[in-house]
């Protein structure tokens, strides 16, 4: 729901709406899904040094600041009369790939097998890449829909579910970078876990230790 969906799904007629040619189009797209992968390379180097919820925060941030620009100088400069505006909006759109590549696109599969406990990680998997293809598909539903009754004002929409993001990753989402998956159980349960050589026992919820 950050919005990739639909500018992955799109991008070619996006970027014809900006006043691209078909040809320079296709060719534009081809382009920014090959650096998505290099920026992909940098994400898996900076994601054990900078942090699981560091990387989201600013992958949201830079992507809800290029959906801002894409849905702002299309309403200043309408019909491409501006092509400064529009060649500004193509390359913020590449910021917002950038944005996504180190961020949600491959952070959300990093984090999501961290927070599961084992006996639930390949459910919990499942479940969130099920909920995933389901949001890709409303959002490809949505799109073409929404550019041509609000236009750039689409934009807004996804620009407010990715500040919302940002919202609930600092508030409710732990970091996990660097911790063992005991000390990720202990983060998510209740009951917290104190191990010793040969007995294990739980804090209960009055301070009291049973074994």
């Amino acid at each position: 729901m950050c919005g990739s969906t639909a500018m992955k799904y799109y991008l070619p007629t996006n970027f014809i709406a900006l006043g691209l040619g078909k040809e320079m189009a296709l060719l534009a797209s081809g382009i920014e899904s090959s650096l998505k992968v290099g920026c992909t390379v940098i994400e898996m180097m900076l994601i054990d040094r900078a942090g699981r919820k560091t990387t989201l925060v600013l992958g949201s941030i830079i992507m809800a600041v290029a959906l801002l620009i894409n849905g702002a100088l299309p309403l200043a400069y309408p019909q491409n009369i501006n092509h400064v505006s529009d060649y500004a909006c193509v390359v913020f759109i590449f910021f917002f790939s950038f944005g996504y590549s180190i961020g949600f696109g491959p952070n959300s599969w990093v984090y999501g097998a961290e927070i599961f406990p084992t006996h639930v990680r390949a459910k919990g998997l499942c479940i969130s890449a099920s909920a995933g293809s389901i949001g890709s598909v409303i959002v490809a539903q949505f799109w073409p829909i929404a550019m041509q009754t609000i236009q750039s004002r689409t934009y807004f929409i996804f620009m407010v579910t990715n500040i919302a993001g940002i919202v609930l990753i600092l508030i409710f989402f732990p970091e996990t970078k660097g911790k063992t998956l005991e000390e990720l159980d202990n983060l998510f349960r209740k009951r917290p876990l104190i191990h010793d050589e040969n007995k294990l026992y739980i804090i209960t919820e009055r301070g009291n230790v049973n074994q």
